[in-house]
């Protein structure tokens, strides 16, 4: 197979790429104390180096009240800590790779015993089997979650990262956006164009802080069984994004705690398999599309199918 323009430049917004090959964010648990410690940024490093166009940086929180998850997630409403984000982007654009880092708020899949206080969702419900059960978000903290958005892209680009990507594909935008955790009866719920407003408010309002020339790429999911979302939701929605300013969409299949479990898949699914769902969504947008999920080189493949005791002969294994 051959890929005809895996290498050719690319273009998110106003970002020029030198590659279309994208790390998506990806949970180190390395952060300490919500600060980009140096073994994050060694590990980010070693990325860089590979070749890759753009990195997109791990879940920062941006609400210092609900939504923290583990203590040690990256914290962006932390201004104290913006020299070591500074640190982080300067180290990867060394090596002519653009950045990006990921803003999300946990909502329901925060927990009272790292927040000290009761997760948030659009209708109190839990998630089941795992999470303490939420409280409905109020019309006034949805307020206060729009602002803390745009904080924390304010906070990502005086630290100097190219761009950020909004995390609707899993936790408190998420849960707005499906039918099965939003039953609210204002006008965040209801159809899609109601559980899409806080996501559309929320871009709105980033926009009209960083400006329309800082590019912002959103994750949402392409389908989502268990959480009810459907291919013609994530059309509809990625249509009404490109109009509020969004410069690109990364298409994923379900959110691992949310969807129970759905986006961990054996190497029985063939490679690319959910392409499908960013083909779908492509007839619609004019806007760069990004599609992940069982996108593996051969070489990782062999690895895996090898015995255990094998695997753990093997050693400085890396994979971008």
């Amino acid at each position: 197979m051959t890929f005809v323009k895996l290498f050719q430049p690319g273009k998110i917004g106003a970002m020029n790429i030198r590659n279309r090959i994208i790390m998506a964010p990806t949970g180190t648990n390395f952060p300490g104390d919500g600060s980009v410690t140096n073994r994050a940024i060694n590990f980010y490093l070693e990325r860089a180096k590979g070749g890759v166009g753009l990195i997109i940086v791990e879940g920062a929180s941006i609400d210092p009240l609900y939504g923290i998850g583990k203590q040690t997630s990256l914290k962006l409403f932390e201004e104290r800590f913006i020299p070591t984000f500074k640190q982080l982007s300067n180290t990867i654009k060394e090596y002519d790779v653009k950045t990006s880092i990921q803003l999300w708020h946990r909502g329901a899949l925060a927990s009272l015993k790292f927040d000290d206080r009761q997760p948030l969702s659009p209708s109190g419900i839990a998630i089941p089997g795992v999470w303490e059960i939420p409280r409905i978000i109020t019309l006034e903290e949805i307020d206060t979650v729009i602002n803390a958005y745009v904080y924390g892209a304010m906070n990502a680009k005086e630290a100097g990262f190219d761009s950020v990507q909004i995390h609707a594909g899993a936790g408190l935008i998420h849960s707005f956006i499906s039918p099965y955790y939003n039953k609210r009866k204002d006008d965040y719920g209801g159809d899609i164009k109601g559980r899409m407003k806080l996501l559309v408010e929320i871009i709105k309002g980033i926009k009209g802080k960083v400006g329309k020339d800082y590019p912002i790429i959103c994750r949402i999911n392409g389908e989502d069984k268990f959480c009810q979302i459907t291919i013609e939701d994530a059309r509809a929605l990625a249509v009404e994004l490109e109009k509020a300013g969004i410069d690109a969409i990364e298409l994923i299949n379900g959110s691992m705690a949310e969807s129970l479990g759905v986006p961990i898949y054996t190497m029985e699914v063939p490679q690319g398999h959910f392409a499908y769902l960013a083909r779908r969504v492509k007839k619609l947008v004019n806007i760069p599309l990004i599609s992940n999920i069982r996108i593996n080189d051969q070489t990782l493949n062999c690895l895996i199918r090898l015995p255990l005791e094998v695997w753990n002969t093997l050693t400085n294994v890396s994979h971008v």
